[in-house]
């Protein structure tokens, strides 16, 4: 028979060659660093409960409860060492909408004082926009994914443009910017083999709100600014 050959290699040689570097990539992702959200998972497992601000049915967080707390501080950790490259779309996403909901709620521990002018704490924050300055809090550099530091908003910007994927618009029920009017802090860790019920049900839950996300009367829907902004709505009407 013909005994091929490649740059000095048999066919036989080459399929060896193949599957020992097919090995050695595999070996390569199972080693790499990556996100623990099982920690995170217990995180908000603890401090997060159902309850009710301004007549508003929510997920309330624990801030106080979240700072000292050792499973934060691990996934803290966790994610400044993560692979975020050659996964799939279902693991980016779980990855970067985990990270976003945690940064946030550091954003809020890390500054929970109002200051003045003079750089004078003046009270706490009662809202995450009361952590902006000249640089809004959304541009504040937020957290370490990666080995890369991100603001909220460059999270936020990657998730809408996850190149060479496409974006999924249930996103923006899912990742959450510290305030009453924003979907609710999921009670679970975001994880890929689960990533498409969790976001339909954050979509769900968001919508079904009449104070957070959609509500109908005779004449008209009514949604809330992060609703109007990201999801497609029959409605032009913002409250």
């Amino acid at each position: 028979g013909i005994n091929a050959e490649y740059g000095g290699l048999n066919t036989q040689q080459m399929a060896c060659w193949w599957a020992v570097s097919c090995l050695a990539i595999v070996a390569m992702a199972a080693s790499m660093p990556v996100a623990d959200f099982e920690s995170w998972d217990r995180v908000v497992h603890r401090h997060v409960r159902a309850g009710v601000r301004e007549g508003i049915e929510l997920h309330v967080v624990d801030y106080a409860g979240i700072g000292p707390d050792a499973d934060f501080q691990s996934f803290i950790e966790s994610l400044a060492h993560a692979n975020t490259t050659g996964l799939t779309k279902n693991a980016t996403y779980a990855l970067f909408m985990n990270a976003y909901n945690a940064l946030a709620i550091k954003m809020i521990i890390d500054n929970p004082c109002k200051h003045n002018a003079l750089g004078k704490c003046t009270g706490p924050i009662s809202s995450i926009k009361d952590i902006g300055g000249v640089v809004p809090v959304w541009d504040k550099p937020a957290g370490v994914l990666g080995g890369k530091s991100y603001s909220l908003q460059q999270i936020e910007d990657f998730l809408r443009n996850p190149a060479p994927m496409e974006e999924d618009s249930r996103v923006h029920a899912c990742i959450v910017c510290a305030s009453i009017s924003c979907p609710n802090v999921r009670t679970e860790a975001f994880v890929p083999e689960h990533i498409d019920s969790q976001m339909d049900d954050q979509l769900f839950g968001m919508l079904s709100n009449p104070l957070k996300g959609f509500a109908l009367n005779k004449t008209s829907a009514v949604v809330t600014p992060v609703s109007y902004t990201h999801l497609t709505l029959p409605t032009k009407r913002i409250v």
